[in-house]
């Protein structure tokens, strides 16, 4: 019996996509997927805010990284932090990202990593303000242990944070990594829909489609 199934994309939520070999992605967000001025810390994608303000999603068109419309923003004066909290593997190497633009605190802006009430990794300085730069730095635990990825401003004013990303260079790698939040790469963008996996093949539902941008892709297996 021949089995035919169609696979439609769209302008949608997030993306799938494989990793590299030996390359695990353990979290990312491109804040595609807020509405504007909402609290991320509040949402549950596991972000955690600290400090004065609000950890906040902002939409402005083409003031993103890489030309995209949504960003998070420390917005308050003074000192505050964002970050996400995950378990970690004794020997394996983690890689924590970000791109941060700042207003007039780029030597208060860092991202950083602290593991059992430790500083274990701290980034430099943003070397400019008023333009996106990657951070990027990395850890290998003796231990397992839960380590807290955090986004900094020691003072200062708007702190701007988009494509974040969390790696394990050495884990084994997924066949398949989710990515729900992030409208700015590879082969689903937008929001408002549902992407998953069954026993026959990628499922996609809720999609609110652009009718200006829309692009489909239909393969047929049989």
């Amino acid at each position: 019996m021949k089995n035919i199934y169609f696979l439609t994309l769209g302008i949608c939520c997030g993306f799938l996509t494989s990793g590299a070999q030996g390359e695990r992605v353990l979290f990312t967000d491109n804040f595609g997927a807020y509405d504007n001025a909402e609290s991320i810390s509040s949402s549950t994608n596991g972000w955690i805010h600290t400090g004065v303000g609000d950890f906040t999603n902002k939409i402005n068109p083409t003031f993103g990284a890489k030309g995209s419309s949504c960003f998070a923003q420390l917005a308050t004066t003074g000192a505050a932090s964002a970050h996400q909290e995950i378990d970690l593997e004794a020997g394996n190497t983690y890689v924590f990202k970000a791109y941060i633009k700042t207003t007039n605190n780029k030597i208060y802006s860092t991202i950083r990593i602290n593991a059992g009430g430790v500083e274990v990794a701290k980034s430099s300085n943003v070397s400019a303000n008023y333009s996106w730069e990657e951070l990027s730095i990395s850890y290998t635990p003796t231990v397992d242990e839960t380590a807290i990825f955090e986004i900094k401003k020691t003072q200062g004013q708007v702190l701007n944070v988009d494509n974040v990303k969390i790696i394990c260079t050495s884990c084994p790698n997924k066949k398949f990594v989710y990515d729900f939040h992030d409208s700015k790469e590879s082969w689903i963008s937008g929001k408002d829909c549902t992407v998953g996996l069954n026993d026959k093949g990628v499922v996609i539902s809720g999609m609110k489609m652009l009718a200006t941008s829309a692009v489909f892709a239909n393969e047929i297996w049989i």
